[in-house]
């Protein structure tokens, strides 16, 4: 997968939008709840975002589901409870269509059952290959890395490349879909996304798209 670093020039024609992915820390019960997913998932990230560059407020600004539904925060705050591992930038795509798709999801309720089902699906998926339905999933909530799943696939589908993504093609619900396998999905499609350098949200992107 083609990786672009922290140059000024490297960003001239990227949108300032990426899908992060990153491991809890800070809490207590936050950290444990976390590495409980990391070792479940076999990954090593449990949370799912979405991270834009707000030329109004001149921030980074982050979306996604969290305890308090899916909401807005900013990068400082954070930062205080999750450590950026991935982030990547969307290719011959357009995220911001498939956010633009789904602005009626903001404020939705985080789904706790959805996600403490998530165990059912994984056991699933160990043992068959696949996995098992999420029985207990609310269609009128989410949880994090099914809002990215939902959302990716909508900006994929506007442009025509369902063929490119294998969430097209492999059945799965979003709400089967956990951070660690939407990461990797993310990286073995090299045609539809760039890893990015983490440092690029720790600067103002008018210093580097200028």
């Amino acid at each position: 997968m083609p990786i672009l670093g922290s140059r000024m020039n490297d960003y001239k024609d990227i949108e300032p939008v990426f899908v992060g992915f990153s491991q809890s820390i800070g809490k207590l019960p936050m950290v444990l709840l976390g590495k409980a997913i990391r070792v479940f998932t076999g990954g090593d990230v449990n949370h799912a975002w979405v991270v834009y560059w707000d030329k109004n407020w001149s921030a980074w600004l982050i979306v996604g589901a969290n305890s308090n539904g899916l909401t807005f925060d900013s990068l400082p705050n954070f930062l205080k409870s999750h450590k950026v591992i991935y982030l990547f930038s969307a290719e011959n795509f357009r995220l911001w269509e498939g956010l633009s798709a789904h602005v009626n999801d903001l404020n939705t309720g985080y789904d706790y059952r959805g996600l403490i089902n998530m165990s059912w699906v994984e056991v699933g998926k160990k043992i068959t290959g696949h996995p098992w339905g999420n029985l207990l999933a609310n269609d009128h909530r989410l949880f994090c890395s099914e809002w990215c799943s939902e959302f990716i696939k909508t900006a994929i589908a506007i442009s025509h490349l369902e063929k490119e993504w294998p969430l097209w093609n492999n059945g799965y619900h979003d709400n089967q879909v956990d951070p660690t396998f939407l990461c990797n999905e993310i990286i073995t499609a090299p045609k539809l996304w760039t890893l990015i350098d983490k440092e690029v949200i720790t600067k103002p992107w008018i210093n580097l798209s200028k």
